[in-house]
């Protein structure tokens, strides 16, 4: 029997931070770029953790949002 927690990556992140999750020994990885609330309560149910891509204002800029985009 396997002690890895099994980790769902919620939308990929940048490739460095990928590297560290994968590489990581002790963790079993399942990246999703599908965030309806079908999927991930499906996903989610059998996972130990989860990481969340956030988006730092991208988004909100690119869709004209005024006021977005900073911290």
């Amino acid at each position: 029997m396997s002690n890895k927690k099994k980790i769902l990556v919620i939308q990929k992140v940048h490739e460095k931070g990928m590297e560290l999750i994968n590489n990581h020994p002790d963790f079993d990885v399942e990246v999703t770029d599908d965030v309806s609330v079908e999927n991930l309560k499906a996903k989610i149910k059998d996972c130990d953790g989860a990481s969340i891509r956030i988006d730092r204002g991208g988004d909100a800029r690119r869709a004209g949002i005024p006021g977005r985009g900073r911290f």
